[in-house]
């Protein structure tokens, strides 16, 4: 069955699934858990077998949209003083650098007095909550003889930037209640390394 609700111009899939779809898609579900959460969150608790199989019903929704015509062009890039609400990733901003900080392998070669005073990426957030266009900001100082090392750590920073990016997503920043790209800068806490 599909739902259009004209009022908010979005569309609904609605199936009832039979028992065999439901444990398929139980299935997949676990295997996707397994893939893409478990190593953030190990103790993340999925729902069981036997809770699942008695919900009949998937309902997919589309995004709602609006008719209206946008203020901005979909390329324009603002800073963050340009704006009304700052892009953020889902889950807030803590949470997401744990998470970056995570799957870390740290040198042991290379201890905190090594590291520079701040460690600071800046890169774009989309108007729909991608980001790209990742940049260090941070310069390291040629005479460290850590040097190799800690452009290292910095790659590893930046790859999982982008990991956790991709799989969480970013609220795109607001910019008169429309979604906007926008330049985003961090710094990462020398705490969690």
């Amino acid at each position: 069955k599909v739902n259009y609700d004209f009022s908010q111009r979005r569309t609904e899939f609605i199936a009832e699934l039979t028992v065999e779809e439901r444990l398929a898609f139980y299935e997949l579900s676990k295997a996707w858990v397994e893939d893409n959460i478990r190593h953030v969150y190990p103790d993340y608790q999925l729902a069981l077998e036997m809770d699942v199989i008695p919900l009949k019903y998937i309902i997919i929704s589309s995004l709602k949209t609006t008719s209206s015509k946008r203020k901005f062009n979909r390329d324009d890039v603002f800073s963050s003083n340009e704006v009304d609400i700052k892009a953020e990733p889902v889950g807030g901003l803590d949470r997401f650098l744990r998470n970056v900080a995570l799957n870390i392998e740290k040198d042991p070669t290379i201890n905190s007095s090594d590291y520079p005073e701040k460690i600071e990426f800046e890169f774009l957030i989309s108007n729909s909550g991608n980001i790209s266009m990742v940049n260090l900001i941070t310069d390291l100082p040629d005479e460290n003889i850590k040097q190799k090392q800690l452009y290292g750590l910095m790659k590893q920073i930046n790859d999982n930037l982008i990991k956790i990016s991709r799989l969480y997503g970013w609220n795109p920043a607001l910019k008169n209640q429309e979604p906007v790209n926008s330049k985003v800068r961090i710094q990462f806490p020398k705490s969690l390394l």
